[in-house]
């Protein structure tokens, strides 16, 4: 009896089989576009940043802000600062005489995790929290007049050949300074406010003096004006009656200090 031949090894179909290659598809397969988002989440404090030292406000004092996405339109990145089309932060800490590194939110890391974590020693994470805040704060202004916030220009004026002639100029960010003022304020009440001023005056600590109402009103460095060597200083001028007690910094002070450089 002949053998029986299997058509996978000897026929001539088997064999066609075998080298039949498969079929190729032409399908392209198109990359979906990833656009650019509209928020960025920064963390901030919510409320004092002392707060997260103690247990029972720790986990509230934490917030993450949704913030408007800013981007260069060169480059594509929100500049280090950051510099955006609305603010621009400048870190120049006048108390420690340096100028802080600018943080860059669009680092990847710092993407990935909703920028920097809160920290009260960190002079970057001052500067996230500033732009968040102020971004924020620019955002519901806008949403509440209907229209982009714009700022007010800036005006001087010369003498030219005995007239006087305004001139005027575009301001397309507003500076702000996370150390502008870096200090401890005090209100001292006394009946002898001109004596007292002049003679805070005199302390190499004391970096801003004014009167408010029937009170002084002072900025001293940080650590440096005990309750103590306040009163001593006035009692030596003849001010006996001279009472200091904490305040809060106002945007007054923060407003003379920029001034005075």
């Amino acid at each position: 009896m002949p053998r029986a031949i299997s058509p996978r090894v000897g026929s001539k179909k088997g064999v066609k089989a075998l080298r039949a290659s498969p079929r190729q598809t032409t399908h392209s397969h198109r990359a979906i576009p990833v656009e650019r988002p509209a928020f960025r989440m920064l963390r901030a404090y919510a409320f004092d940043p002392s707060l997260s030292t103690q247990l029972e406000n720790a986990s509230i004092n934490h917030v993450t802000m949704k913030v408007p996405w800013e981007a260069d339109p060169e480059t594509g990145r929100l500049r280090p600062g950051p510099i955006g089309e609305y603010l621009e932060v400048i870190d120049i800490d006048p108390a420690s005489d340096c100028c802080y590194a600018p943080v860059d939110l669009d680092q990847p890391y710092l993407l990935a995790q909703d920028g920097l974590e809160p920290s009260e020693g960190n002079p970057q994470f001052h500067q996230q929290m500033v732009y968040a805040v102020a971004m924020t704060t620019i955002r519901n202004f806008e949403r509440a007049l209907g229209r982009t916030a714009f700022w007010s220009p800036c005006r001087w004026q010369t003498n030219e050949n005995g007239k006087a002639r305004w001139h005027e100029q575009y301001v397309q960010r507003l500076r702000i300074y996370p150390h502008a003022l870096r200090g401890e304020a005090w209100d001292i009440a006394t009946a002898k406010l001109m004596e007292g001023l002049a003679a805070l005056n005199q302390l190499a600590c004391v970096q801003q003096t004014s009167m408010a109402g029937d009170r002084l009103h002072i900025i001293t460095a940080p650590g440096e004006c005990s309750v103590d060597l306040l009163m001593r200083t006035l009692t030596a001028q003849g001010i006996s009656d001279a009472q200091a007690t904490p305040a809060e910094a106002t945007l007054e002070d923060v407003f003379v200090s920029l001034a005075r450089g």
